[in-house]
């Protein structure tokens, strides 16, 4: 068979396989997007809701970020990562904690103080991600057993749907969270929260297909702005109800998250402090990435080598780190 009689199946096949690249590509773009905007609204509630879009900027430059750069250290090239929604409880408790340690201080120190902190997080893991990868160990994570594995992720769920409970509830911080579940607005805010949860678990275990979760999103939101319409209520008007994140002051800036003069407003003594939440944000990281790992070989159907998957997310993380890019890896 000559080149000239191959090109007609060659170009069959690239047109054939274009369109579902494409809608896969716009649907995990659209999925990244909704993590990346639920982990700053988990992070940045309470007294940090008023610096709600400097979380949503650094989540988002992680979700780009990743996109470009996984792919060039990972052994397979279609891996997609992006910031992942197990590690915001522990990044939301580091945000609480750092509040209370800063007492006094105004929003935008205490802003600064949480960002940073992530990303000496995300210095930290990508550094012991590389040298575990370095060193071969990755097959450690076989030796782990599985009641340990299980007992962590499941407390991971539940700090998961007690923090989706407070951001539903307007993002209250957890010392007031309880006194305000006993209020008159409980009800009308929680509602439409545990609608949607249940609703999308329940379509997702039914239909089993790509196209659930980013639909249901989809049309969800455009229910809640519908009513908004019709209601005649105002975007002011529904973030004063806890309906939607405060409305920025017109000096706030989506991006750059940070500018070189922030870091005058660092206090470090609060980032020390969270030394011990780190470390357990370093393990949980490196045990995901190798049972994504994991993952991925079944879906392929091939072997992957989780050193080289682990010096790929910690190169990312390092390189990462210096541009504003929290915590990512393969998924």
């Amino acid at each position: 068979m000559t080149i000239e009689d191959q090109m007609p199946h060659q170009n069959q096949n690239w047109r054939t396989t274009l369109t579902p690249n494409l809608v896969a590509g716009l649907v995990l773009g659209l999925l990244n997007i909704a993590t990346a905007l639920s982990i700053a609204a988990l992070i940045f509630s309470g007294p940090l809701s008023s610096e709600l879009s400097v979380g949503v900027g650094i989540f988002l430059v992680s979700t780009l970020f990743s996109a470009l750069a996984l792919p060039c250290f990972s052994d397979y090239k279609a891996n997609i990562g992006g910031p992942r929604s197990e590690q915001a409880p522990i990044f939301a408790a580091m945000g609480a904690s750092i509040v209370t340690a800063m007492s006094g201080a105004d929003a935008k120190t205490i802003a600064v103080t949480v960002i940073i902190t992530i990303l000496v997080s995300t210095l930290a893991t990508g550094i012991l991600m590389y040298g575990v990868g370095r060193a071969k160990l990755g097959g450690l994570v076989r030796y782990i057993p599985y009641p340990v594995m299980g007992g962590f992720f499941a407390g991971l769920g539940y700090l998961l749907a007690v923090g989706g409970l407070n951001v539903g509830l307007g993002g209250h911080s957890e010392e007031t969270l309880l006194n305000y579940a006993t209020s008159k607005q409980t009800f009308t805010l929680l509602l439409p929260v545990l609608t949607f949860g249940i609703l999308i678990y329940v379509l997702d275990q039914k239909l089993k297909h790509w196209s659930v979760v980013p639909l249901t999103m989809l049309i969800a939101g455009g229910i809640f702005y519908a009513v908004l319409f019709l209601t005649d209520t105002t975007m002011t008007s529904a973030a004063s109800q806890h309906w939607l994140p405060p409305t920025p002051s017109a000096d706030t800036t989506f991006f750059p998250p940070l500018v070189p003069s922030d870091f005058a407003l660092v206090d470090w003594t609060a980032i020390i402090q969270q030394t011990g939440a780190i470390a357990a944000l370093v393990f949980l990281s490196i045990i995901m990435l190798l049972l994504d790992v994991s993952g991925i070989e079944v879906v392929l159907n091939k072997d992957m080598d989780p050193n080289r998957e682990l010096v790929a997310a910690g190169k990312t993380n390092v390189i990462g780190t210096f541009v504003g890019s929290p915590l990512t890896f393969q998924s």
